[in-house]
C-alpha cells in the first residue's frame, strides 16, 4: 500500500435534489417523513361505527334519607362481676344480674380432669371462674352480652 491511497474508498456525492425527486422510491421516502396521522394507508379498514348512545345518565344516585337509620351502639365492657351501667331498652341505671353457664373453658377444663381423673370430670361445671358470665337488666329482663372465659 502506497502513502497516498485513502484507507477508506471515496464516497460517491450524493444525489442532487431533482436526481432524487426522480428516483422511484423518493416517494415514499417523502412518505414516511409525513406524520401517521397525515399518512392513508392503501388498505385501511372502513372505518368504526360507535354503537348508539345510552340514554342520559345522571351520574350517581341519591337515596332518600328518611330510609337510612343510624344507630349509635355504644360497646360496654362486661367482666366476671356485675357491672353498674344504664340499661338501653328500659332507660334506668342498674347493676346487671349475672347468670353463668358452661362454656369453652368449662369443656377445656372437664376434658384435662377426664384423662387425669375420671371421678373429678365434673368438677369445672361448678368452679364459677370456670363458667362464662350472661348480664341481664334486671328490670327489663335485657340481654347486655356475655363474658366469655376463652
Amino acid at each position: 500500500m502506497s502513502d497516498t491511497t485513502p484507507i477508506y474508498p471515496s464516497a460517491s456525492a450524493p444525489p442532487s435534489y431533482t436526481e432524487a425527486e426522480a428516483h422511484p422510491l423518493a416517494s415514499t421516502v417523502k412518505e414516511e417523513s409525513k406524520p401517521l396521522a397525515a399518512r392513508a394507508p392503501k388498505d385501511a379498514p372502513p372505518p368504526y361505527e360507535y354503537p348508539p348512545q345510552c340514554p342520559p345518565c345522571t351520574g350517581y344516585q341519591r337515596f332518600d334519607d328518611r330510609r337510612r337509620r343510624v344507630e349509635l351502639v355504644s360497646v360496654i365492657e362486661l367482666g366476671p362481676d356485675s357491672s353498674y351501667l344504664q340499661c338501653p331498652s328500659c332507660g334506668n341505671f342498674i347493676y346487671t344480674d349475672i347468670s353463668y353457664r358452661t362454656g369453652a373453658l368449662t369443656c377445656l377444663a372437664s376434658t384435662l380432669c377426664f384423662f387425669f381423673c375420671i371421678v373429678c370430670t365434673c368438677l369445672p361445671c361448678f368452679v364459677r371462674d370456670c363458667l362464662d358470665v350472661d348480664h341481664y337488666c334486671p328490670r327489663c329482663n335485657y340481654h347486655f352480652g356475655t363474658f366469655r372465659r376463652i
